[in-house]
């Protein structure tokens, strides 16, 4: 009897691993297979809508291509309102897609990529930022229905900029500002709920006469509370900033906008009468 259901348990067993690989091979050589079945350009045409219903605003896609990997899309821009300017242009930009996500029936997002994007960011003479409208308008944006068969989830496991540029023009100050090769790292980005990021920079600026070197490197943790801004706070629980050598580390914590309320335990290097030079000409 003992011999009888040993053996019963090992056919048993030789069937649920023959049923495991089938279904992997099924699923595997499905999703291989995908670029086959899925028109690119109709790909194309469903996330260029999707993207201007989110952000209201002009989007144009160069060429979609469907890989094994993921989707992977070319010469995008994100224009003005108006079609006036670029607000956001890179030369490629890497999604990812989770399997058991289309076992579900449904497009979710394991992994965004975007490399070198440039960043445009304007405030006007009336004080209004080009991109304050984005926040607002996604947060309230009703459901449209999209000509795609599956749920599509826009959200992020892990979200990657990698050497961008921001360009800041404050017409309402008369200053500009460039920053140059920075990298942002952000993990299970959730508008509701706390996420992980990591940011670095490296860049030269210029205080009028001055060029200064500014080096860049911070962990933390964000909270947008549904943008509920008095409940939202950035904190820094590792930074570090270098300003032409001199070095300033430590944590910092921004809580409660638009009056923010700021903690901050940082370590400064000693500053002599000649460091003090330095900083205050």
């Amino acid at each position: 009897n003992l011999r009888f259901f040993l053996r019963v348990l090992g056919l048993l067993a030789r069937g649920f691993a023959v049923v495991f690989i089938l279904l992997v091979s099924i699923v595997g050589a499905s999703y291989w297979a995908l670029p086959r079945f899925i028109d690119g350009e109709r790909v194309k045409a469903i996330l260029t809508l999707r993207l201007e219903q989110a952000l209201h605003r002009p989007v144009r896609i160069q060429s979609v291509i469907l890989t094994p990997h993921g989707v992977k899309l070319t010469g995008f821009k994100v224009l003005a309102p108006d079609g006036s300017a670029t607000s956001l242009e890179g030369e490629f930009a890497l999604v990812t897609i989770k399997l058991r996500g289309l076992l579900r029936r449904r497009v979710e997002v394991a992994t965004f990529r975007l490399a070198s994007p440039r960043i445009l960011i304007v405030r006007d003479e009336d004080g209004r930022w080009s991109f304050s409208d984005i926040f607002t308008s996604t947060a309230t944006m009703p459901a449209q229905p999209l000509p795609f068969a599956l749920p599509v989830s826009l959200a992020a496991d892990f979200t990657s900029i990698e050497n961008g540029r921001l360009e800041i023009d404050d017409r309402k100050t008369g200053t500009q500002y460039l920053i140059e090769k920075f990298n942002l790292e952000v993990n299970y980005f959730d508008v509701d709920l706390p996420f992980s990021f990591a940011l670095s920079l490296d860049n030269v600026n210029k205080f009028g006469a001055r060029q200064v070197n500014t080096s860049l490197a911070v962990d933390g943790q964000a909270n947008l509370a549904g943008f509920d801004w008095s409940r939202s706070y950035l904190h820094v629980t590792q930074g570090r900033l270098a300003l032409d050598g001199r070095e300033i580390s430590g944590r910092v914590k921004v809580s409660g906008l638009p009056l923010p309320s700021i903690e901050a335990d940082l370590r400064l290097p000693a500053l002599g009468p000649a460091d003090w030079g330095w900083w205050l000409p």
